[in-house]
């Protein structure tokens, strides 16, 4: 028998809204948000959005169905209140990229695909052990999955959804198309009892 112990919960769903608007309301609060600079090389990042804003309401409400589905993956408590702590836009255009960071101060972290195609670069996420790559070079590994792997890449894919411990080590790779710019939306999440 085996135990698979200290399992990461990288999740995701494919949701069926119309990013059309949601891509308008991105490039409508660029020209009116000048945007900040935290883990983006390249592109434009907004500040914290207001998530009350009726355009937003129907991502919203799918994160926090999908947060709680989340929770009890996790076995975390019954009745936690689930909060979408704070969000913002990413527009990333050719080369433009996030360097590795995480997510302090939060339970749950998470990023929807607005705009991508196959070119546009995804998420990646590094294994917890900072010293997987030395105790389990490469050239020992028949192949590589999920449990002997240093990084895990997740493609960008329009629609999706997906959810991750805000303390999990991630990067945004560079998006290498240079006609369409991938644009996502990524949240914070905390939990209270």
């Amino acid at each position: 028998m085996n135990d698979l112990i200290f399992t990461v919960p990288v999740s995701h769903k494919d949701l069926n809204l119309n990013t059309t608007e949601l891509v308008s309301f991105a490039y409508d609060l660029k020209t009116k948000d000048a945007g900040r600079v935290l883990s983006n090389t390249g592109g434009w990042q907004s500040n914290n959005v207001d998530l009350t804003d009726l355009t937003l309401q129907p991502l919203c409400i799918e994160i926090l169905k999908f947060a709680k589905d989340y929770c009890d993956l996790v076995n975390f408590k019954k009745n936690l209140q689930i909060l979408l702590t704070n969000g913002w836009f990413n527009i990333n255009g050719y080369k433009d990229y996030n360097i590795t960071h995480d997510h302090p101060g939060c339970v749950i972290s998470g990023v929807y695909y607005l705009q991508s195609n196959k070119d546009s670069g995804g998420i990646t996420f590094y294994n917890p052990s900072n010293i997987i790559d030395w105790s389990w070079p490469d050239h020992i590994k028949e192949k590589y999955s999920t449990i002997n792997s240093n990084t895990y890449n997740h493609s960008s894919i329009i629609n999706r959804l997906i959810l991750f411990p805000s303390w999990l080590k991630h990067s945004v790779q560079p998006n290498m198309d240079k006609q369409m710019e991938r644009i996502s939306f990524s949240f914070n999440i905390s939990i209270t009892t």
